[in-house]
């Protein structure tokens, strides 16, 4: 028998029974009736409560389940997120608790330290490509160096900055592409003029032998220049790519320090851990969009002009 706070309730004055009024009035009578008898007394059932050393999967540390990822105390039997057995092994590289756990091949070892932190830990962060960063990051800690290549960010930058979360990067390099576009359009248009005035004067000529000699090396002279301009687009592609290694280790390295200082528990660190890490499509194909399309307006206004 459940009561709320508003109902309407008539106690039994012979034994006590709570109920509500309607009831009484309706039976006319207690609904413990048959019990009264000399010495009985209504007493309410004993509400069990909590022990006091009961595990929160949400504060305390405890073991996180393989299979579906779920914090449990140490001695658990069965799992209270999916019902495995203790010790039940991962699914596969899919699995929630350790998605993972098919980067650590042979000779990789987790608890390894680089930067201050577990390599487990930057697997867990870095996720798509992470046994080939964390191999790039050991070998800039033993030699003791910042500067290594990354092919990725030379070909995608500033773009690649993006995708691996690393905002502020990004938008320094893209707001350097973007400003070395605009200073250096007004000159590769007028090559691009040049070169197609050229190459029209030439095919007017049958033999080879007869185009002159100035119109050859006008085309020369103009090529030297396309080749220049083309030479000026890839220093932030190279600045990129000699410093995405260090800025990546740096920012994997910082976060996850940051989340070890904060996170209350095991399972608390590895969630968010993954949330902050891994890779954003969205930004990189933001970042792609927003940059050709401020290209296209600046193109389209200075045209105008």
């Amino acid at each position: 028998m459940f009561f709320n706070v508003n109902d309407d309730i008539v106690v039994c004055p012979e034994c006590a029974t709570p109920q509500h009024r309607e009831c009484w009035q309706k039976n006319n009578r207690c609904v413990n009736a048959e019990h009264h008898a000399p010495g009985f007394v209504w007493t309410p059932l004993a509400v069990p409560q909590p022990e006091e050393d009961a595990f929160d999967p949400a504060k305390d540390e405890g073991v996180i389940c393989a299979v579906c990822g779920a914090n449990n105390p140490k001695d658990y039997v069965v799992c209270a997120g999916c019902g495995s057995a203790a010790g039940a092994p991962a699914p596969g590289p899919t699995g929630a608790a350790d998605r993972f756990a098919g980067f650590a091949a042979r000779g990789f070892n987790p608890d390894e330290e680089i930067g201050g932190v577990k390599s487990g830990d930057l697997l867990l962060y870095i996720q798509s490509g992470a046994r080939s960063y964390i191999n790039r990051f050991r070998s800039m800690e033993k030699r003791a160096k910042n500067i290594s290549w990354n092919w990725a960010a030379f070909f995608f930058a500033p773009y690649w900055f993006f995708y691996r979360k690393l905002l502020k990067p990004g938008a320094l390099f893209l707001g350097l592409t973007l400003a070395l576009s605009l200073a250096l359009s007004s000159q590769a248009m007028s090559i691009y003029g040049a070169v197609t005035s050229l190459a029209e004067e030439i095919t007017q000529y049958e033999d080879p032998a007869l185009i002159p000699d100035k119109t050859m090396k006008a085309l020369q002279d103009e090529m030297l220049k396309f080749t220049a301009v083309a030479s000026a687009f890839l220093v932030p592609n190279t600045a990129a790519a000699l410093c995405a290694n260090w800025l990546y280790k740096k920012k994997s390295i910082e976060d996850i320090k940051s989340i070890r200082r904060h996170a209350a528990s095991e399972n608390i660190f590895r969630s968010i851990t993954v949330r902050r890490g891994g890779v954003s499509p969205l930004a990189f194909a933001a970042s792609y969009l927003g940059y050709n399309l401020v290209i296209s307006l600046l193109s389209k206004l200075f045209s105008y002009v």
